[in-house]
């Protein structure tokens, strides 16, 4: 259950891994040094902060990646969830190092990504990667 699900319907959302694990306890420690920017920016938005917030710079760290790819494939092999897809750019690295890490620890699974239009070459694809379309919930997901 997502903690927004949980909020909603009066629960308490589960945690997707102890607070105290060595793994999470160093993921913090590079996302706190390599992806948390003091100083001053300017926002996408047009306004300025005092900090902003990078979290590629964390997923593209090979430390970093197989960090998070190791709580997910966890995560993900606890709940028999077979398949991880993102919009593409912002989520590949993750999907990528989740895909790698997941046939490594002997619970492969299918990963994908999807453009945000249509490639004009080649295949003409818009979805990159394998799903097993079946699995996806709700079925109407499945039409690229």
């Amino acid at each position: 259950m997502t903690a927004l699900a949980a909020q909603q319907n009066g629960e308490e959302a589960e945690d997707v891994l102890d607070r105290s694990d060595a793994r999470w306890l160093r993921l913090r420690e590079i996302i706190r040094t390599g992806s948390l920017k003091r100083g001053d920016f300017v926002l996408s938005s047009g306004q300025t902060s005092t900090y902003l917030f990078q979290l590629r710079q964390t997923t593209m760290l090979p430390e970093g990646a197989a960090l998070i790819a190791e709580i997910i494939v966890e995560y993900m092999q606890n709940h028999a969830i077979a398949c991880i897809g993102s919009l593409e750019l912002g989520a590949v690295p993750i999907v990528s190092a989740v895909a790698a890490v997941s046939y490594l620890n002997g619970f492969p699974v299918d990963a994908f990504f999807v453009r945000k239009a249509q490639k004009e070459h080649g295949a003409r694809e818009r979805v990159n990667g394998f799903c097993s379309w079946s699995m996806m919930w709700p079925p109407q997901a499945a039409r690229f």
